[in-house]
């Protein structure tokens, strides 16, 4: 494993994270991003082909005991070509992806805010059904503070809704109709009753 690293993000903050892979002369390399703004670039000509057959993986690597990496995420888009230095700080925080100038290009959007079910939708024109399939230990987290690309919902005070593990238990008895007691400092919230009136019809 090679990798072209940035600044720390892991401070709480939603950060656009951006990674090129191009061809220079007679290498392949790859050039990454965070908030717009270019890190680090280098030679991964030795590193096989990027048409490889192996599934699109985010969050661990094939074969690790336990995931690699932890980590909010959503919003995710792939084009079939390199975009330029300008062309990522300019639609780092765009919010309508089809506004973007390579948005022909694009063949994977995966916007993560379904708040349900076990896979991202693929939004990108002509790739319906190439879903991101979530795997492993994962749940939906109500969040208030959002990704400068996404659009905050019409309704007054609705969160969007994004992974986090730890509401899974308090989501279990709430289905179950279970009271939770505050001594059982449980993590996480229940945050499906924030929708009761959707599903439910109160």
């Amino acid at each position: 494993t090679r990798q072209i690293g940035g600044p720390t993000v892991s401070d709480g903050q939603w950060h656009p994270i951006s990674w090129v892979i191009k061809n220079s002369g007679n290498a392949r390399v790859v050039r990454t991003y965070t908030d717009g703004v270019f890190n680090n670039q280098g030679d991964v000509t030795d590193r096989g082909n990027v048409n490889s057959p192996a599934p699109l993986t985010l969050g661990y690597l094939p074969g690790d005991a336990t995931p690699s990496v932890k980590l909010n995420t959503t919003d995710i888009r792939i084009f079939n070509t390199a975009l330029s230095d300008a062309e990522i700080q300019e639609n780092a925080c765009l919010t309508n992806v089809l506004l973007h100038p390579k948005a022909a290009n694009l063949i994977g959007y995966w916007k993560g805010t379904e708040g349900f079910g076990a896979s991202f939708k693929n939004y990108a024109p002509g790739q319906e059904g190439l879903d991101f399939d979530l795997k492993r230990t994962f749940t939906w987290e109500a969040l208030t503070t959002l990704p400068c690309s996404i659009t905050p919902p019409a309704t007054s005070n609705q969160p969007q809704m994004l992974i986090k593990s730890t509401d899974l238990v308090p989501t279990l008895f709430y289905w179950l109709r279970i009271p939770i007691k505050d001594e059982w400092n449980l993590e996480g919230t229940k945050w499906l009753e924030k929708y009761e009136l959707e599903f439910v019809k109160l």
